[in-house]
């Protein structure tokens, strides 16, 4: 959402939009969103900004056994994604 000419940038506003419920992040999405903002060159206070809108939410070790268990199509990253997701709870 942050990086310009994403071709799905405007499906993701408009899916936010719908969302009922409070957004967090996982500290993996962190890395990501850190990660690619400061190599597509977005500064860094922008990103601080964005990301001090939601609760950060930890990764922990129990994360990644689930994340085995959960692992389809060779998708670690999505499925550590989805065991932290249930973890809390996540709807």
């Amino acid at each position: 959402m942050l990086i310009a000419g994403r071709s799905r940038k405007e499906d993701a506003f408009i899916r936010m939009g719908q969302n009922i419920e409070r957004f967090c992040i996982n500290m993996l999405s962190v890395h990501l969103i850190l990660q690619f903002g400061l190599k597509d060159k977005l500064d860094i206070s922008d990103i601080k900004t964005f990301l001090a809108d939601y609760p950060n939410i930890p990764l922990l070790p129990e994360n990644y056994g689930t994340a085995l268990g959960l692992l389809r199509h060779k998708d670690y990253e999505g499925a550590l994604r989805l065991a932290i997701a249930e973890r809390i709870d996540c709807s």
